[in-house]
């Protein structure tokens, strides 16, 4: 096969060499026929045609030998002649066309006025009219595209159906699922590497994606980047995303995600320095092990441990020495002396007169100096209801009045006024009602708001159950409170998970301890908010298919809820 290359227009070109063709029909058997050929592009049926003219159809050439109008070239060799066989086109505007269709060389299809395009192919670059510097390699490869510019499309139906897009590169694999970026129309400045990657991209602009499915779901994201199969998979609208080894999430925008959790489960960061800012303000950085997402500071406070066993009591320290003896105080002033009698007749001699009133005491004299320290006094007795726990990690706690080792305890002990005691943590928890015989809160499949306004505590979960368990009456009419405690909450986010099975350890749901009763396999609140968005809560799920795990959701939703008081 023969390339034919012309330096005039096509349609006004006239050649000055003269062919000598010998015609194979009957009619003209070994009839030399001289002709000045003139290139009038591709056959049209409704155009009257003369000797010499060159037209093309199906991607082949052909020779007027015989004036006609209407003479369709391939069938009839009387009044045609083939130049060369269908494939191959080159034209003046540095056009290549190969394979039927291909630049629009079948009638019946958008003829090309664009240049330096190239179309390798049944119909690839078919509808181009005045698009320039595409490449098209594969069955019907930008076959839609009139206008569009520098585009390059490798695979079958790669770019189909691009109409005015321009910058577009697409590579597709492997035959049927090679439809890369099959649905683009507009877009610009995308590259797609892998079956059908960014197929669904309509006029989204700046993309990168490379592996199976990459960013398969986007349709006007821009500034997106994927890299591995399915990356991206599941942005739909989202701007600015890097997703690497990872789906992504719909609609998100301005998000890294690298890896994929439960798949990638080990993480290495090389160049990592210590004391790298002056900044007091600054914060560490913690880790969600449940959604791999990072954030700053702490996000839960774990609860406080159980107080230690009481120590020995120490031994008696010696007695202080005795203090010397003060001085002696001075003595009192004499007494006054009485009026003397009348002189009388000498009698007998007087009684004695009365002894003076004593003085006050003086004051103390200095101490003395300290005398020598007494001998040790013997060591006192060992507390009362001391014990020692021998097993590494096991400490003393008190329970029912008594100190036992914590490992002697069960764990959970259901008390028989409808609450479970956790003799781990020391907390005291709502047992739930199956039957729901009598409505209350106590009934398991209650589902409660949060709040109403959306951060303050002020929901049903507040105003219907919380103070419905504080005020309630008892069985015994002692208290007005359940259970005879008017203290209950709603736990924390530790305080919940901490009796939430594992997921290791959950076959079956609900994931919790059957001590506790009746219980949905649901979400349960708790009273932790996330700290960067006050109007949502920490949850726990109970259920085994998301194995005993956290998660969080806006205060507004309806969900179960379980009370608690008490801890060490």
């Amino acid at each position: 096969m023969s390339a034919r290359s012309f330096g005039a227009p096509l349609s006004a070109m006239l050649f000055s060499v003269f062919l000598t063709l010998v015609i194979s029909a009957p009619a003209m058997a070994a009839a030399p026929i001289n002709f000045a050929m003139a290139f009038y592009g591709p056959w049209v049926s409704t155009t009257s045609y003369k000797p010499g003219y060159v037209v093309t159809y199906n991607g082949a050439s052909y020779l007027c030998l015989v004036a006609n109008g209407g003479v369709t070239p391939s069938s009839n060799t009387t009044d045609w002649a083939i130049l060369d066989a269908p494939g191959t086109l080159v034209d003046a505007r540095g056009d290549t066309a190969e394979g039927a269709g291909a630049l629009g060389t079948s009638a019946g299809i958008s003829v090309n006025t664009g240049s330096q395009n190239t179309a390798f192919g049944e119909s690839a670059l078919g509808k181009n009219t005045a698009g320039a510097n595409n490449t098209a390699v594969g069955v019907g490869a930008l076959l839609s595209n009139t206008t569009g510019y520098n585009n390059t499309a490798y695979g079958l139906s790669a770019l189909l159906n691009n109409t005015t897009g321009y910058n577009n590169t697409a590579y597709g694999v492997s035959a049927l699922l090679n439809n890369t970026t099959l649905n683009n129309t507009t877009g610009y400045n995308n590259t797609a590497f892998g079956v059908v990657a960014l197929i669904n991209n309509t006029t989204g602009f700046n993309n990168t994606a490379s592996g199976l499915d990459a960013l398969a779901n986007n349709t006007t994201g821009y500034n997106n980047i994927a890299v591995g199969s399915f990356a991206g998979y599941s942005l739909t609208t989202g701007n600015n995303n890097i997703d690497i080894g990872n789906n992504g999430v719909a609609a998100e925008s301005g998000t890294i995600r690298i890896g994929t959790v439960g798949t990638h489960t080990n993480a290495y960061f090389a160049g990592i320095k210590t004391n790298l800012t002056g900044d007091t303000s600054a914060l560490p950085v913690v880790v969600d092990t449940m959604t791999g997402q990072l954030g700053t500071g702490a996000l839960v406070m774990g609860p406080v441990g159980p107080q230690g066993p009481q120590g020995l009591t120490g031994m008696t320290g010696a007695a202080g020495a005795t203090g010397a003896t003060g001085a002696t105080g001075a003595t009192g002033a004499k007494g006054v002396t009485g009026d003397a009698g009348a002189t009388g007749p000498a009698g007998p001699t007087g009684a004695a007169g009365a002894i003076g009133v004593t003085g006050p005491t003086g004051p103390p004299g200095p101490t003395g100096a300290a005398g020598p320290a007494g001998a040790t006094g013997p060591a006192g007795a060992a507390g009362a209801g001391f014990i020692t726990c021998t097993t590494e990690g096991d400490v003393a706690v008190e329970h029912n009045g008594n100190w036992v080792c914590q490992s002697t305890l069960p764990r959970y002990t259901a008390n028989g006024d409808g609450t479970v005691t956790d003799s781990k943590t020391g907390l005291m928890w709502e047992m739930k009602d199956g039957t729901c015989a009598a409505p209350g809160p106590h009934c398991w499949n209650n589902l409660y708001a949060l709040s109403t306004t959306g951060t303050a505590p002020d929901g049903p979960l507040y105003t219907d159950f919380l103070a419905t368990l504080n005020l309630n009456s008892s069985s015994d009419g002692s208290s007005v409170c359940f259970a005879n405690h008017c203290d209950w909450r709603i736990p924390t986010i530790v305080e919940l998970q901490s009796i939430i099975s594992p997921w290791h350890a959950c076959t079956a749901s609900p994931c919790i301890d059957p001590t506790f009763g009746a219980t949905e396999d649901g979400d349960y609140w708790s009273s932790t908010s996330l700290v960067a968005q006050p109007n949502v809560a920490w949850i726990g799920l109970f259920n085994a298919f998301n194995g005993g795990a956290i998660d969080h959701l806006s205060k507004d939703n309806a969900l179960y809820a379980r009370a608690v008081r008490g801890g060490r």
